[in-house]
């Protein structure tokens, strides 16, 4: 930290100057940690408000979102990180061209709201299982308050918050992609499982009943 921003810090965190002088190291991270913390918490309860209003708009497409979220995690983390990974590279690729500028702020947007709803459907998970699991009925609206709330409040626990809640958001990402947005249960299983489906959805033609008698057997007395 340069000298000439300790008064500025010391001014927001309204302290005296000596007194962050003769501070050490540790001491600085502290108190400017402190902000962090202030904008982590605002950022929970303004998140919590939104889930609850979401999922009250919303309430199939946000529950199947959950719903594969706990179901499919492995398979939802691998789509989430892949989403996360492909925003840089699709922002350059449009930037080669002049039409494709104009679409990255739509492509930012479009990340923007996956992400939101991911966290909304994930919070909405963890939300269920705190109320009382999901084979027990419970306010969805308040469920996914609750739960995307310890969401937010996870990145308050050092060192492990920040990535497990990192971890459980890429999860949430996944399932919107897999359900596209709760429009789908489950389109990667169908495509995984293509030949089963077919065959249980168009059968083979099933052999006649066995005959009884002589004309089972084929042959006439």
């Amino acid at each position: 930290m340069s000298v000439k921003s300790v008064p500025i810090a010391a001014f927001l965190l309204d302290m005296h100057y000596d007194d962050w002088m003769h501070m050490r190291p540790y001491e600085w991270s502290y108190h400017m940690w402190y902000p962090g913390w202030l904008a982590i918490l605002l950022s929970s309860v303004f998140f919590a408000a939104l889930a609850a209003v979401v999922v009250a708009l919303w309430p199939r497409r946000m529950e199947m979102i959950a719903t594969l979220a706990i179901e499919r995690p492995g398979w939802s983390v691998i789509y989430g990180l892949v989403a996360a990974l492909a925003v840089v590279p699709i922002a350059v690729f449009l930037a080669l061209t002049i039409i494709g500028v104009l679409l990255i702020p739509l492509e930012i947007l479009f990340f923007i709201i996956l992400w939101v709803a991911g966290r909304i459907g994930i919070g909405l998970a963890i939300g269920r299982a705190v109320l009382g699991g999901a084979n027990r009925p419970v306010n969805m609206p308040l469920a996914a308050a609750l739960g995307t709330l310890l969401l937010g409040l996870i990145r308050l626990v050092p060192f492990v918050g920040p990535i497990l809640a990192g971890v459980l958001e890429l999860i949430g990402l996944g399932s919107v992609l897999i359900t596209w947005f709760g429009t789908r249960p489950d389109w990667m299983a169908e495509n995984i499982r293509r030949f089963p489906d077919t065959y249980r959805r168009n059968p083979p033609p099933q052999p006649p009943p066995p005959k009884s008698g002589q004309e089972y057997l084929g042959t006439n007395i």
